[in-house]
């Protein structure tokens, strides 16, 4: 089977995407009333679609080369969504440094970074496959909405990603307390079981996805050399 590619970032360039959680349900209609009857969702999948902006000759060629070593949906690529790379509260909030308190700096001059939210935490406990929120733990103390609805996280069990995607959306904003750790509620519910100890990612957290059908990945190419793509990705689920 063709092995994980992780796409680098100075290949992931967009001009326009959608990246949105599918609910996949099965409904019916009443026979004499017409009333729909729906039940679910059974699952729940990301569906991305991008295009990316024109690529010069040698972007146009990397792309070629790594589109054709995936072999249509066999493949899997490990990608983040480009216009939602970080929390919403980093982008607000502006990033302050300063030195240790008695004026050093790192044996490399840098300084000591405050403000932002890390981009990885811990998860605090225990829990089961299906489940819909966690506890957040070695965060920041005592930051109002460093967790926004909207942002996304990625879960990686023992530190190391899966072979199926572990790519979540967080459904309601969350604070840390003075212990910096925070309750997180998300969908879709977890997709295996987790633990204590295991991380979860923020910054740039990635979704384990396939081309969504074989025909994916045409590259035109103009007169002036400039390539111009498109891609649908599907995400990779466990088995159930």
């Amino acid at each position: 089977m063709t092995g994980i590619v992780e796409i680098p970032a100075e290949m992931i360039r967009v001009s326009d995407r959608s990246f949105r959680l599918l609910p996949m349900s099965i409904s019916s209609q009443g026979m004499f009333d017409g009333e729909i009857s729906v039940h679910g969702p059974i699952r729940k999948r990301w569906i991305a679609k991008a295009t990316w902006v024109p690529q010069g000759e040698s972007a146009w060629r990397e792309w070629d080369g790594l589109l054709a070593s995936l072999d249509g949906m066999v493949g899997r690529v490990r990608i983040y969504d480009p216009m939602r790379r970080n929390l919403r509260y980093n982008d607000l909030v502006a990033e302050s440094t300063s030195t240790f308190d008695d004026g050093a700096t790192f044996d490399d001059g840098s300084l000591w970074s405050n403000g932002a939210m890390p981009p990885r935490c811990v998860i605090g406990e225990n829990a089961s496959r299906g489940a819909t929120d966690l506890l957040f733990t070695n965060l920041p103390a005592s930051i109002a909405a460093g967790f926004g609805r909207g942002d996304v996280f990625e879960i990686q069990q023992n530190g190391i990603p899966q072979e199926y995607s572990q790519f979540h959306i967080i459904t309601r904003r969350a604070n840390t307390n003075a212990a910096g750790e925070t309750r997180v509620s998300f969908s879709p519910g977890l997709r295996a079981n987790v633990k204590s100890g295991d991380t979860i990612v923020t910054k740039d957290a990635r979704c384990l996805m396939r081309l969504a059908s074989d025909d994916e990945g045409e590259i035109n190419v103009d007169a002036a050399h400039h390539g111009r793509f498109g891609l649908s990705l599907s995400e990779i689920l466990p088995r159930l």
